[in-house]
């Protein structure tokens, strides 16, 4: 039977379901939600019901068959917005479940004739207890599935073109797969938003709804392959869940799943059926479809029903020609093929519209094998036909199916081969008529000849007995057939009825054994612990009795308890002390800006009472607060709202959009609880009355079943009632449940209320106690630098008697300094006298020094009290520049010179000089200001100030600034480091720890750079500096801007060349920049003798595929991208593992080891496997201690760029820095001249084989 078509949308096979009787309001989304759960659907549409105006009928197109029954199945009937809607399958939908009775009935003779090949399957999706998706197995099939893979593997979803818009559905892409995030092949389905498709992966079957954003484009070569995958089904069974039960559904499609995971199915292949393959399947001997039928998941198909059709007419004979010719082969418009009939041609293999044929019938032609619909089969007749056995032309002796009576049913044995029956055994007469209806085409000898005419049929001579005996058969067989019906429908009809007496006794079965549960005695003790519970919790919540704490009275009790309550805004002395406070300020402002020293006498006056009272205020008020019980006070409010949040958290969750005053909350609250009060009381004693008998009867239960032989052996009445006890107390608390669950009542609101109320009253109070705390520690500070001069004054004779012999010692440096001058110039032997010269001048300086930092320690102390107590100092004493010191925080000293200091030039520079200053080696730095565009001197100052107040140990101090008397010529004073980075790696002896802290500190201080919104934009070995304690310290040129700091680009002799790819000339530096150039700065540092000039087609420098940790490597990836967007920050890096679980090395010294390179791609060779870039030991360095730093909170958002260092293995990338040791002592290389010497292939400088791959995080 060729099957109807199904409906398709977009080349998509989809199965509609008809939905009636809907309201006019109803609308698209509302359907969806409704019909959603039972499965995936395409989409839904709405018309005007034409039959009935005032409603709608809705298409809703399933992609599964299996779930429109399913909607079909529990949808129909139901009521829908107050309708009974009417939910039917599409009628081609319906059709699709008529499967040929050939198949699943057991005989292999027919199905055999059927089988269109073989083949061996390997199946890639189960998506049914009886339906797969498999490939078919050959080498030709399977070299162009690898050849797909290998090609989809080398995809990159970043650089592979996505789709742009909604997905077509009739073109084949790739999309990512959830499980394993690779890309396979697909079609897209249908669009689930804006956003995600479903797509099917054509390749195995299986579908997922993904993002758009991760369906890219195929090109022609792979995507005009055709698909791997195809979907099968077992041969002759169908799913028996065809109700709701999904979870059967589903054990049966793991069962089907397990039978074929991972084996070869050997298959007989039959004819498709809406692109369905049936197959019959063999794995290993077994045969599959009975395997999975009798685990009772499927169900043997049977025929549809179809109306009785006419006699059949004789055979027609055997020719070939059109519009009623017979031919040989195949029929077309009325020509009798041999193989298929088609509508009005007699076939040899299907009989069409009443002709009888020699295989299959259709449409009422009797196939020579099945009758359908009318036709006269020779061994089985279908559904009204009349078969061969049942009447109207002979005494046939074969099965017939639904319309004549079986030979072999009900009783009597058959001689067919069909339903219901036995073998076939052909009388005598039936062996006479085998010329007119051989049991196989090839047995047609009798037809006639292909030269007779087509327009006629020739008919067929019978046996004169047949023609005699066929009334009377023909009456025998129908009444028969008469009674054998009627018998059949009497017993559909008890059958009916069994079963709906079978249903009524398992809801009664329900029923019982739900009475049952409810009536044991766990489950009573069960209900009754839960209750109680309940119950407990609700009396907490809202207590009768007197002996129970009401903590919603208590918390009322502690907010309106004057006496104990804390308070800031109403205190009287709190507003006194702020208002002496604020006239002292006042008058010390007055101070500050007077301009003129006579009228200080009065000002100061006016200050010094207003200071006096000003103590005595704070004295008092101090001696009030600290009598308060702060500490107690609010140790209750937080008891208090613990217990208020313990008891009454669901009501205050609830939301609110005004809360009215404490004392309006707390009347509403009494009165609502007053009436409550007297239903809930009486309800609670009956509770306790029925609570007290169940206990009761306990004890004496418990007494009854001890083992003591002094028990009495007769049982208590009170036992004999025990499950009315129960029963009544169950009772009981279900209405005290009731009656007190005001959590879910309307009144809920009212509790809700009282109880935000509190808690935000005593929140406010907690809130007083704290700001208390502040005022106190604030005012105890004041009086503590207020109480020394209330009767005092600050003294400056120390500071005077300081510069006095600082003045004196100038004097006498000055001197030594000429007379040095003058012995240079004389032409007389000098002796001994220039070398004790040079000690007295290094003696004086030292003492200069010393008397220098003595004056800028009073200095200090007079500026303190400058700013806090004593602001006329500044007017009374200008001499001392206590002003200056004060605005620029002492960077500033005033009357130094560079002949206070003993200055030799550093090596390469004419404007750093290396000194002395109080015995330990300092730096001086020299600065025309004006120029370079450092600006004006106040500009200069500022620059000075802002970088000394960020006060990092990772960067270069800045500890004094002095100018010279010209007043463009000026020198910062910084300390000396012995060495930098260059030194440390040019030693070649340094460990991996003092690499660590090189790299760490180096890091630590571009974090407090960038903080402050600083670049340092030349960041190079040369300007990093060891710090004592073995950290990096980053020298920073503040004076200068960033485009100055960045125009001269440092070249190295290994050819790293610290310069970000993206900067141009001209460019300001980036944070990112920086960041680049600590990358390299890591790079130099592992190879300073290697040659790494070698960078890709953007500039972009390599990284080493040896030699370099994991841990290390992905740093070293984090910031040498070729976005800057895409590089890490400093603060992200230091969170990365190599600086925080870094292996360090022992104290050992270690032996250099021989650089090898290796050809790019190549793993390690197993020797070099275990070694790193130092020889080192297994010892862990600690996070080092804190410095202190002021860190500033980067603007740049940290976590919205990406950093590679993240991921999901990371335990993969701990090792320790002793597996990957390499030495920095000997680096066997070969260059292009000794490669050349010695007959080697030459490498290219700048592309050596040391850097086999590029990074991998740069798109």
């Amino acid at each position: 039977m060729k099957m109807a078509s199904l409906p398709r949308h977009h080349g998509v096979i989809t199965h509609d379901v008809y939905v009636t009787n809907l309201s006019v309001d109803a609308n698209e989304d509302n359907i969806g939600r409704i019909f959603q759960r039972y499965g995936i659907y395409h989409s839904i549409s709405l018309e005007k019901n034409y039959k009935r105006p005032n409603s709608l009928v809705a298409t809703i197109s399933f992609y599964e068959q299996r779930e429109a029954l399913c909607a079909c199945s529990e949808m129909n009937g139901k009521l829908v917005e107050g309708r009974k809607i009417f939910v039917n399958m599409r009628r081609q939908d319906r059709s699709s479940d008529y499967v040929d009775h050939s198949m699943g009935d057991g005989r292999d003779s027919v199905m055999n004739n059927n089988v269109v090949g073989e083949g061996i399957l390997l199946v890639t999706h189960c998506d049914g207890p009886c339906t797969f998706w498999a490939q078919l197995m050959s080498q030709e099939k399977t070299e162009e599935l690898l050849r797909i893979t290998e090609a989809l593997l080398h995809m990159n979803i970043n650089t592979c073109k996505s789709v742009q818009g909604p997905p077509h559905f009739d073109r084949v892409y790739a999309a990512v797969f959830s499980e394993d995030d690779m890309l396979y092949r697909c079609k897209v389905l249908s669009h689930h938003s804006m956003e995600k498709s479903l797509v099917q992966y054509i390749d195995y079957g299986n579908r997922e709804v993904v993002s758009n954003s991760s369906i890219v484009e195929l090109s022609p070569q792979w995507s005009m392959l055709p698909s791997h995958a195809a979907k099968y089904c077992l041969y002759g069974l169908t799913s028996a869940c065809k109700d709701s039960d999904r979870e059967r559904y589903a054990k049966g499609t793991s069962y089907l799943k397990s039978q074929t995971d991972g084996q070869y199915l050997q298959c007989q292949m039959y004819p498709q059926q809406d692109g369905i393959t049936p197959v019959k399947v063999n794995i290993n001997g077994v045969d599959l479809n009975a395997e999975v039928l009798c685990q009772g998941f499927v169900i043997e198909t049977v025929p549809a029903k179809t109306a009785p059709s006419a006699l059949p007419a004789p055979p027609p004979p055997r020719g070939n020609g059109a519009k009623g010719g017979p031919p040989y082969g195949d029929g077309g418009s009325g020509g009798p093929p041999r193989g298929d009939g088609a509508k009005g041609g007699p076939p040899y293999g299907d009989g069409a519209r009443g002709i009888p044929s020699y295989g299959d019938g259709g449409r009422g032609g009797p196939p020579y094998g099945d009758g359908a619909r009318g036709g006269l089969p020779y061994g089985d007749g279908a559904r009204g036909g009349p078969p061969q056995g049942d009447g109207r032309i002979g005494p046939l002796r074969v099965d017939s199916g639904r319309g004549g009576p079986p030979h072999g049913a009900r009783g009597e044995p058959s001689h067919g081969d069909g339903a219901r029956g036995g073998p076939m055994v052909l009388s005598h007469t039936e062996q006479q008529q085998q010329h007119i209806f051989p049991s196989h085409p090839s047995q047609a000898l009798s037809c006639p000849s292909d030269k007779d005419s087509t327009d006629s049929v020739v008919p067929v001579e019978r046996d004169p007995r047949f023609d005699a005996s066929s009334s009377v058969k023909i009456k025998e067989l129908e009444s028969t057939l008469t009674a054998v019906t009627a018998e059949r429908d009497a017993a559909l009809l008890e059958l009916s009825r069994v079963k709906g007496k079978g249903k009524v006794l398992q809801l009664e079965v329900d029923s019982l054994t739900v009475k049952l549960a409810e009536t044991n005695i766990s489950h009573k003790m069960k209900n009754l612990v839960e209750g109680i519970k309940r119950v407990k919790l609700f009396r907490s919540q809202f207590p009768t009795d007197d002996h129970t704490d009401d903590l919603i009275e208590m918390a009322i009790g502690l907010i309106t308890d004057h006496k104990n309550k804390i308070t800031v805004t109403d205190s009287t002395m709190i507003t006194m002390v702020k208002e002496v406070e604020a006239q002292y300020r006042a008058c010390q402002a007055v101070i500050k800006d007077c301009k003129h020293k006579e009228e200080l006498p009065g000002l100061v006056s006016q200050r010094d009472e207003s200071r006096v009272e000003l103590h005595r205020k704070l004295t008092a008020f101090l001696e009030n607060t600290s009598k308060l019980p702060l500490q107690e006070r609010e140790e209750e409010l937080m008891n208090i709202l613990s217990k208020l949040q313990a008891t009454y958290g669901d009501f205050l969750r609830e939301k609110l959009s005004k809360l009215p005053g404490f004392t309006r909350a707390v009347e509403v609250y009494r009165d609502w609880r007053a009436k409550k009060k007297a239903t809930v009381s009486d309800m609670r004693t009956a509770t306790n009355t029925c609570h007290n008998s169940v206990s009761s009867a306990f004890q004496m239960l418990q007494q009854q079943l001890e083992l003591d032989s002094s028990s009495s052996s007769e049982c208590p009445s009170g036992l004999v009632n025990l499950d009315t006890l129960l029963s009544r107390l169950e009772h009981r608390i279900a209405e005290e449940i009731k009656v007190s669950d005001w959590e879910h009542s309307p009144d809920a609101t009212v509790v809700s209320t009282i109880l935000q109320t509190l808690l935000a009253a005593v929140e406010e109070e907690k809130k007083d106690i704290a700001k208390l705390r502040e005022m106190k520690s604030y005012y105890s500070k004041l009086l503590y630098d207020i109480e020394p001069w209330l009767l005092n004054k600050p003294s400056v004779e120390e500071l005077t008697r300081v510069r006095k012999m600082i003045k004196a010692l100038k004097s006498r440096l000055r001197h030594k300094i000429a007379d040095l001058h003058d012995l240079e110039d004389s032409d007389e032997s000098q002796g001994d006298e220039l070398p004790t010269l040079h000690k007295q001048l290094a003696e004086l300086r030292q003492q200069l020094h010393q008397a220098s930092t003595e004056e800028q320690e009073e200095l200090a102390i007079l500026a303190d009290l400058s700013k806090n107590s004593f602001p006329e100092l500044n007017l009374e004493y200008p001499e001392f520049g206590i002003k200056n010191y004060v605005d620029y925080d002492g960077l500033v000293l005033l009357g130094c010179d560079t002949t206070h200091f003993d200055m030799v030039a550093v090596k390469d520079s004419a404007t750093v000089f290396k000194t002395t200053f109080s015995g330990r080696d300092a730096v001086l730095r020299e600065y025309i200001v004006g120029s370079h565009g450092g600006g004006s001197q106040k500009e200069f100052l500022k620059k000075a100030k802002d970088y000394k107040a960020l006060g990092s140990g990772r960067l270069v101090p800045l500890e004094a600034i002095f100018f010279q008397k010209n007043g463009c010529q000026c020198f910062a004073r910084t300390p000396y480091y012995k060495l930098n980075a260059g030194g440390l790696s040019a030693k070649g002896e340094a460990s991996t720890e003092a690499f660590y802290k090189l790299l760490y500190g180096t890091l630590e201080g571009l974090c407090v750079l960038h903080g402050a919104g600083l670049v340092h934009g030349a960041l190079h070995p040369e300007n990093v500096f060891i710090g004592e304690d073995g950290y990096g310290v980053l020298d920073f040129n503040w004076s200068l801007t960033p485009e100055q700091r960045a125009g001269t680009v440092k070249t190295f002799s290994n050819g790293l060349k610290f310069c970000p790819p993206e900067m141009k000339p001209g460019d300001p530096p980036t944070m990112q920049g920086d960041l680049y150039c600590f990358g390299l700065l890591i790079l130099w540092l592992h190879f300073p003798e290697v040659n790494m000039s070698a960078v890709d087609s953007d500039g972009v420098q390599y990284i080493p595929a040896y030699g370099v940790t994991p841990t290390l490597k992905l740093v070293l990836e984090a910031v040498l991208q070729r976005n800057p967007a895409q590089r890490a920050t400093a603060e992200r890096l230091l969170q990365s593992d190599f600086f925080t679980e870094t292996p360090l090395v022992n104290s050992e010294e270690f032996e250099p080891e021989t650089l090898q390179l290796r050809p790019r791609g190549l793993s390690p060779s197993p020797t070099s496997q275990g070694k790193g870039i130092l020889k080192n030991g297994t010892a862990k360095l600690q996070r080092p201690e804190v410095v202190e730093t002021k860190m500033w909170k980067s603007d740049i958002d940290v976590t919205a760029i990406p950093l590679p260092i993240e991921s999901d293995s990371q335990e993969s990338f701990t090792e320790q820095m002793d597996t990957e040791q390499i030495s920095f002592k000997s680096v066997d290389i070969k260059t292009e001249e000794n490669r050349a010497a010695d007959g080697s292939n030459v490498t290219p400088t700048g592309d050596l084989d040391i850097f086999p791959t590029k990074i991998a995080h740069r798109n």
